[in-house]
């Protein structure tokens, strides 16, 4: 993005910013966006939120304890996503989501997944 709304050009900047994971929790990433010179206003660009929403779910996944995205798929094993989805409960949709590192699995779907599988 090279104009923000008000007209001024933006910058890009790298900056620690507050991100949100899920409903509850929040925590600090380094994220790489537009501001805007004149009215501070941020824009991210195609992917730049992606990345940094990214980084949040994996700091919430260490923080819980969960299952990183690569052991996800390793639990998946042969299975397709419909037919693990099916095994644990939830949409397809969430397992694709959970193993490409987009938004972490909640904290009770990882037990689940857990007893459901063998131990990696």
């Amino acid at each position: 993005m090279e104009t923000c709304l008000c007209g001024a050009a933006t910058i890009l900047v790298h900056e620690r910013i507050e991100m949100k994971v899920g409903p509850d929790w929040s925590t600090f990433v380094e994220a790489e966006f537009y501001r805007c010179s004149t009215c501070q206003e941020a824009y991210f660009a195609p992917g730049q939120s992606d990345a940094a929403q990214r980084q949040a779910a994996e700091v919430y996944r260490q923080e819980f304890g969960l299952l990183s995205p690569e052991q996800l798929v390793q639990c998946r094993g042969e299975m397709s996503s419909a037919q693990f989805a099916k095994l644990i409960g939830v949409h397809p949709a969430d397992i694709d989501r959970w193993e490409r590192g987009a938004v972490p699995q909640p904290p009770y779907i990882d037990r689940a997944i857990r007893a459901q599988v063998k131990p990696i």
